[in-house]
């Protein structure tokens, strides 16, 4: 922080991508690690957790490679908390969705909008659908292929969509407040 800036805008300065330290970095990355982790313990409803909020943002605000390591990371070690054992297949398509959402906040991906308060606003809301959606598409998509509940043809494709909206519902009002929060924070 410098001291010519404003104590208002304290987390803004903090974060500013082009002229951020490494110690600040650290800093947010383990306060998005911690969010991540935080909201998956004690999420008081199936899904409805900062996960795909901090894949977005940290692509906004890190980068693709930082961003896949805090959500990595947080993932990882909330698994373990957990003692979640995926089998791979469905694993790998968690995390694959995961580091799309990454790729989703990434700054150069702003889907046309302007520098307008109210068009920020709208990029972040339509990043937050969008990632809720492939989040959905693709994580569904391993639990089909992968963990056998499923007759692996058309019909067990759609039913095993069909059966995941109740979840994807919680899933994409998670990613959509927590991203309201963390951009509206910045």
């Amino acid at each position: 922080l410098t001291e010519k800036s404003d104590p208002c805008n304290w987390f803004k300065d903090l974060i500013k991508y082009k002229n951020m330290k490494t110690s600040h970095q650290i800093l947010i990355a383990t306060l998005l690690v911690s969010l991540l982790i935080a909201s998956r313990i004690y999420s008081p409803l199936a899904n409805f957790t900062a996960v795909g909020a901090v894949a977005l943002f940290s692509g906004y605000l890190l980068g693709t490679r930082k961003g896949m390591a805090i959500v990595f990371s947080g993932m990882l070690f909330s698994d373990l908390f957990f003692e979640v054992i995926y089998d791979i297949g469905t694993m790998t398509d968690v995390y694959a969705a995961l580091f799309a959402c990454v790729l989703i906040g990434r700054k150069n991906i702003d889907f046309g909008f302007s520098n307008l308060k109210a068009s920020r606003l709208l990029a972040v809301v339509t990043k937050a659908i969008s990632a809720g959606i492939v989040f959905y598409l693709i994580s569904n998509l391993g639990v089909w292929l992968f963990s056998g509940m499923y007759t692996l043809n058309i019909y067990g494709l759609i039913e095993c969509y069909a059966l995941a909206i109740p979840f994807f519902k919680f899933t994409w009002l998670g990613v959509l407040s927590f991203s309201l929060l963390l951009f509206g924070s910045y």
